[in-house]
């Protein structure tokens, strides 16, 4: 809260929009339409998904990542610098918020306290998916997504965190 608060202080309070001419475009298959926007959101997600999955799965780097996040004291035994390997996996990771972040920011209002909820729902995401599963995170954020929508659209919008948690926790109990 003292980062949030900090940041409204400079940056202000008020809500702020990211104007892109993708999201005045619409495409429209009969009585489904989307915008231009969603259709690059959607293709850079699956993008950085595949990129993720081929270095993490093709690639002595994500070899690497796999052994250092498996055991990093047997990973150091072999000559692995770990502490380069965290630093690597951050910057990375930094980066894929940064262009989520310049994906979605045209379709919502920027806040100074925006993040909170997909925080959560990341959580929720990577538990169902599998910790380390590239493809199951990516099932359970399609699955996650689509429920969370539906749920939206005919409980209540709401709601909707609240929701996801309640499917994590009958996945965990059953």
């Amino acid at each position: 809260y003292v980062f949030q608060g900090g940041a409204a202080r400079v940056f202000g309070g008020d809500p702020q929009r990211l104007v892109s001419p993708l999201q005045t475009m619409n495409v429209r298959y009969g009585d489904i339409w989307f915008t231009v926007q969603d259709a690059v959101t959607l293709v850079g997600t699956l993008l950085l998904f595949g990129l993720l999955w081929l270095v993490m799965n093709r690639t002595r780097l994500g070899a690497l990542v796999r052994s250092v996040a498996e055991d990093p004291k047997l990973a150091q035994l072999f000559g692995i610098n770990a502490a380069r390997v965290y630093i690597g996996v951050f910057v990375f990771e930094c980066a894929a918020v940064a262009l989520g972040a310049g994906l979605v920011a045209p379709r919502s209002p920027i806040l100074t306290s925006m993040g909170f909820d997909e925080v959560i729902l990341t959580f929720v995401i990577v538990v169902l998916g599998g910790i380390g599963s590239v493809g199951g995170s990516l099932l359970a954020g399609f699955g996650l997504g689509m429920f969370t929508a539906l749920f939206g659209a005919l409980v209540s919008p709401a709601h909707t965190t609240a929701a996801a948690f309640l499917v994590l926790l009958a996945v965990l109990v059953l």
